[in-house]
């Protein structure tokens, strides 16, 4: 039977190891997820409406709100302190 110390170390190894490998893989989904726009039910939504909705989609504290042609970009600072950018339709 190995040396109890050699078995935990093993263990933190695998579990370090384990996390290495999941975690980009949330991080890039992430990342692949935060350009697509959000679905609204309005016609016509104000700035104050899609900061609202990006916020409640993703948390944090809104930077900055920018009209374009296919709805608003609204930029938010996460409490990690990552600055992302969402996409509202509308």
């Amino acid at each position: 039977m190995p040396h109890p110390l050699i078995l935990g170390l093993c263990y933190a190894l695998l579990i370090t190891l384990a996390l290495s490998v999941l975690l980009p893989a949330t991080d890039s989904y992430a990342q692949s997820q935060k350009n697509q726009p959000l679905k609204n039910q309005q016609a016509d939504m104000t700035e104050q409406q899609a900061a609202a909705q990006a916020k409640a989609s993703h948390g944090g504290k809104v930077l900055k709100v920018t009209r374009d042609k296919k709805g608003y970009k609204v930029k938010l600072l996460q409490e990690s302190g990552r600055v992302i950018t969402v996409r509202v339709a509308g």
